[in-house]
């Protein structure tokens, strides 16, 4: 192995924010509340090893507003960058489910897939789970990867991250606002604005109206924009009174993502997927798989090709996917995970489709 070939793809993860859950399999359902968890797993009633909770977590319970609510409702955290590209990312991420390795990586625009057997990497448009060939063919499993790095009050290493992982476009939608705002207000200044990891709930028509949830970043309670720039602003000057080169740091990370596409270590991917299967069965995949484009001719023939699969007996479509991160309320969803890049959760079915978020 050419150890020149490894590449770190950020900062050093000490645990995970994720939405916490219950059941398993078909019974797995999002809770509105989160979990904080370490990088350590443990056997538990012999079934698959899950991920322990975090020390900091117990701190996190006794914070005012989750004592009263008797769970994790609010995170108290700093960002460790200015630059929101490198505090956020988004990207579809596709697994071979054979070897459990990353496989393919895109942003909707463009890819890059790795071949597992010659050792080369591949370049071309990514149009996203629902059109790509590659995603919806046998033994690959696509889905978005959200992935926010945040600094919690209290945690001891100042060069490593706690990562709040989800497959929610909400989520993202929402940070990313929140922090394009945020830079531009703060006059680029993201390190040392206090925030609140917090969680909203929503409902749409792709959810039939149904609750579900996803994370929001706010200024911390009795804070105000002034306030919260002044604090930024303090910061950032003993940063350079102290003499640390925060931008260099900055463009050091930026490398690690630009040279680790493909690099990532499974064991950090700690990400639950609540959400609905669009169509079932191999067969379905690879008829709306077809490649669309922009004329009238393409749009037609993915119109027939849905008919084609309505009009099937042995198969069905299902109704449109929900709203990641999910219903809480509605019925029970079906789990699509990696086998073994997320031991804690049961292994998904090679038949099932991976889902489009929305």
């Amino acid at each position: 192995m050419n150890l020149n070939a490894i590449r770190p793809v950020g900062p050093h993860i000490e645990g995970f924010i994720r939405f916490a859950s219950e059941g398993e399999g078909e019974t797995l359902r999002q809770l509105n509340h989160f979990e904080v968890l370490s990088r350590v797993h443990q056997n538990s009633d012999g079934g698959a090893p899950k991920l322990t909770q975090h020390p900091i977590a117990s701190k996190l319970g006794e914070i005012t507003p989750n004592k009263e609510a008797g769970q994790i409702n609010e995170i108290p955290v700093r960002l460790l960058f200015n630059s929101p590209e490198n505090n956020l990312s988004a990207r579809y991420e596709a697994y071979d489910t054979d070897l459990n390795r990353l496989v393919c990586a895109g942003n909707g625009e463009n890819f890059s897939r790795a071949s597992l057997i010659s050792g080369q990497t591949t370049t071309g448009p990514c149009p996203g789970p629902d059109l790509c060939a590659y995603a919806n063919d046998g033994g690959v499993q696509c889905h978005l990867k959200v992935r926010l790095k945040v600094q919690i009050e209290g945690q001891g290493d100042p060069f490593s991250i706690f990562e709040l992982q989800s497959g929610s476009i909400n989520t993202y939608r929402t940070v990313s606002a929140k922090l394009q705002m945020m830079h531009a207000a703060f006059n680029g200044k993201l390190r040392h604005v206090p925030l609140t990891l917090t969680i909203w709930d929503k409902s749409s028509a792709e959810s039939e109206y149904a609750p579900f949830y996803c994370a929001d970043l706010k200024l911390e309670k009795e804070e105000t924009m002034s306030s919260a720039n002044k604090k930024a602003e303090q910061g950032a000057l003993e940063d350079t009174n102290a003499g640390l080169t925060i931008d260099a740091m900055e463009t050091a990370v930026k490398q690690m993502r630009t040279e680790g596409v493909l690099s990532l270590d499974g064991s950090e991917d700690a990400v639950i997927t609540f959400t609905q299967n669009r169509i079932p069965g191999k067969a379905a995949r690879r008829t709306m798989a077809a490649p669309v484009g922009d004329d009238i001719s393409s749009v037609i023939a993915l119109a027939k090709a849905a008919v084609n699969l309505a009009a099937a007996p042995d198969m069905t479509v299902r109704a449109p996917d929900v709203a990641v991160e999910s219903v809480a309320s509605a019925a029970p969803q079906p789990a699509l995970e990696q086998k073994a890049l997320i031991t804690e959760t049961v292994p998904f079915d090679n038949n099932e489709t991976p889902p489009t978020p929305i």
